[in-house]
């Protein structure tokens, strides 16, 4: 069977399709440990090995997203251990790949690559990481959006999103597809 790694346009998008949950005020959480739960279930059921790698697939997106291995290690092993892996074989620290930021005004900052100096931009970057810290530090629940140019003559915006929920709370650059989660 191939890895993870074998399949990334899956991957993304499985990263994609889960990411959008959040907009109907769903976890993105329960909702992955419900999907791996019910390919578990399905493969229980059929003995189909191919819901295993889905499974497998999920969890990868998962850890990619920024999301850890121990919030649901029992269910993981469980499958890793129906597939006949080990998470260090599948699963190397390499795969985390979602940024762990501290809230301080210098690592918020480097969250966001490029920003203009244009007056289309959502707020100046100085302002933009203070609301960051902001709503995180006060965990004001919803999904915020900046924008870095949105000059409807350019077509070089890139938009960050900032969803804070009472489940997760993560930074992802839209544009480059990077998430990013927030640290003590």
């Amino acid at each position: 069977m191939k890895k993870p790694e074998d399949f990334v346009e899956e991957v993304e998008a499985i990263k994609l399709a889960l990411g959008t949950v959040q907009y109907s005020g769903i976890s993105i959480k329960v909702s992955f440990e419900l999907c791996l739960r019910k390919y578990l279930e399905l493969f229980e059921h059929t003995g189909d090995s191919r819901y295993l790698r889905n499974a497998l697939l999920h969890m990868q997106a998962f850890l990619e997203m920024g999301f850890v291995y121990e919030e649901f290690a029992d269910l993981f092993d469980r499958i890793l251990s129906e597939i006949g892996f080990d998470k260090e074989e599948v699963f190397p620290k390499r795969f985390y790949s979602a940024a762990k930021v501290k809230l301080v005004k210098g690592e918020v900052r480097k969250m966001i690559p490029r920003w203009s100096a244009s007056k289309y931009h959502t707020l100046p970057i100085n302002e933009v990481v203070n609301d960051i810290i902001e709503k995180v530090t006060k965990k004001r629940e919803g999904h915020y959006y900046y924008h870095s140019n949105q000059n409807p003559q350019k077509k070089d915006d890139d938009i960050y999103e900032l969803v804070i929920t009472n489940e997760e709370c993560f930074f992802y650059d839209i544009s480059r597809k990077k998430y990013y989660m927030f640290v003590e």
